[in-house]
């Protein structure tokens, strides 16, 4: 019971949680003082035994904070959802351009919402140059399309980056880490004669890059000193993209 005191203790701004102590640990835990922070709004709790006044849980009164916090993890899910499915499909579309451009042919695209992705291509004249062209596309046309953004400075401009930094992390993290194990392309790169310095290389910069591009987004997802506080259009946009996403990987793609 004293170590479970001395954290509840710790938690400021939470001191209903008292009402779960029974006796002397109830008592005790009602006298502590827990100010609010000024920021946080108008709500309080009032402590009969010290006479003072005592923070809220904004979770439990306050509703435009409850509301807030709401809308950030409907972006921040809907957004990160949105990226996978997305960065899938345009890494995907990268080897499907590089088996048309080098004379090869698809034989099966594989998207689906609940499967990992992949192109079953056959004759190409150069291969390995079809099976960079996933990671290299996947990577470049989403920075590409952060960079119109960014150039017509667009409200939702941090979107494009967010997609740009997830897809450089996903595909750099993909084709370095898989060097290790030789699985998925980084296997196959290495049977059509790359070399391991070259995947580890690729993977390094590009998870450097997107952690660049992911620098200083956190108030824009609610971080930091907004207190939640994020953009309802871009909450509504990034689901809207989500659902829209996995209905035509539903109704087109296949598994």
């Amino acid at each position: 019971m004293k170590p479970l005191y001395r954290l509840c203790a710790n938690l400021r701004g939470f001191a209903p949680i008292a009402s779960f102590f029974p006796g002397v640990a109830k008592k005790r835990l009602l006298a502590l003082p827990f100010w609010r922070p000024k920021e946080l709004g108008r709500g309080r709790w009032y402590n009969p035994d010290r006479k003072a006044r005592c923070a809220t849980p904004d979770w439990i009164l306050d509703q435009p904070y409850m509301a807030a916090r709401l809308w950030q993890i409907n972006l921040i899910v809907s957004l990160a959802l949105f990226s996978w499915l997305a960065m899938q499909a345009v890494h995907e579309f990268g080897h499907v351009a590089g088996a048309w451009l080098t004379g090869g042919t698809v034989e099966k695209l594989v998207l689906y919402p609940t499967v990992i992705s992949r192109t079953d291509w056959k004759d190409s004249r150069h291969p390995l140059a079809v099976v960079w062209a996933g990671p290299i596309f996947g990577s470049a046309l989403p920075v590409a399309l952060w960079g119109i953004a960014a150039a017509f400075r667009l409200t939702a401009t941090y979107l494009a980056r967010f997609f740009a930094g997830f897809c450089l992390i996903a595909n750099g993290a993909y084709i370095g880490a898989g060097s290790f194990y030789r699985v998925g392309d980084a296997g196959e790169l290495l049977r059509h004669g790359a070399s391991s310095w070259q995947l580890w290389v690729f993977g390094a910069v590009a998870v450097a890059a997107g952690l660049l591009l992911w620098n200083r987004l956190g108030p824009h997802f609610g971080f930091g000193a907004v207190h939640g506080q994020v953009s309802r259009q871009a909450s509504l946009g990034s689901l809207a993209a989500f659902v829209i996403i996995v209905g035509v990987e539903l109704f087109v793609g296949s598994r």
